[in-house]
């Protein structure tokens, strides 16, 4: 197979201590709520859409509205409940408390995907609001699993929240995914799709200009990880799902470079 646009690794690093995380994984293991490898509904190969929050979601949020499984990222949660689009799953994985900031509308029929490294006040909270809460745990290196359990099913898929997402929804059966928000990169002011209440949420450090085959994007660091961890999901299962990005950020570019990179030698495509 071809090569796709190389993009130096970055090195992500949460602001939370690994203290902290395991603790938070020990405690919220034991909570009586149900594993994400329970929910046998998911199986199903039909147009799956997965929302995060970059600036083209303010163009494409509507569209969302025809889908009949929406998964959010946690970050972009209250700005799809606030624009009266209720969705189906949410992801949240940052084991920062401030991830409450994120979620300040539940929603009742949706299933919140939380996982197990997540601050327990997360779990209070979802419970509190009489929310569906499923648990399930991040995969990190060799070391840092080693506070699993054996036998417990890890989820891989990178730095941030969008990829994690992505493997939650191909572990459980989905492979045909149309992809919003997820511009992995910002606009020419910083912005994103929404604003955040507390500007400790989100802070965009480090923004550079990178170069893809001659159209320059702007990215953060975390961006950069994740276009990086992105390539490696279109490498590993574009035979197999299919993966459509609404927008044009630097990701809906990459997958344009990719196009005759992936080939249809199996079951699916990457477009």
């Amino acid at each position: 197979m071809a090569e796709l646009v190389k993009v130096n690794e970055i090195k992500i690093t949460t602001g939370t201590s690994t203290n902290i995380i395991n603790a938070n994984i020990v405690a919220n293991t034991k909570l009586p709520v149900m594993r994400a490898t329970s929910l046998h509904d998911w199986r199903n190969k039909i147009p799956f859409a997965i929302v995060g929050g970059g600036a083209s979601l303010k163009q494409t949020i509507n569209e969302l509205k025809d889908y009949r499984y929406v998964m959010v990222c946690g970050s972009a949660h209250d700005y799809l409940v606030q624009n009266n689009v209720y969705p189906d799953y949410c992801v949240i994985c940052d084991p920062d408390k401030l991830v409450l900031e994120y979620i300040k509308y539940p929603v009742r029929r949706c299933t919140y995907l939380v996982a197990s490294q997540c601050d327990p006040k997360v779990f209070e909270y979802l419970q509190y609001n009489s929310c569906k809460v499923v648990i399930w745990h991040c995969a990190g290196n060799d070391e840092e699993n080693k506070v699993f359990a054996d036998g417990e099913i890890l989820v891989g898929g990178g730095c941030t929240v969008g990829t994690r997402a992505i493997s939650l929804a191909i572990n459980f059966g989905f492979n045909t995914f149309d992809l919003y928000g997820f511009d992995t990169c910002v606009t020419e002011d910083g912005s994103h799709a929404y604003d955040f209440s507390n500007p400790e949420v989100e802070q965009l450090k480090d923004v550079i200009e990178v170069d893809l085959a001659g159209t320059k994007f702007k990215m953060a660091g975390y961006m950069m990880g994740q276009f990086f961890d992105f390539q490696k999901l279109i490498l590993g299962y574009g035979a197999h799902c299919s993966f459509n990005i609404h927008g044009h950020g630097a990701l809906y570019h990459l997958m344009q470079l990719s196009n005759t990179i992936v080939k249809d030698n199996d079951n699916g495509t990457a477009r």
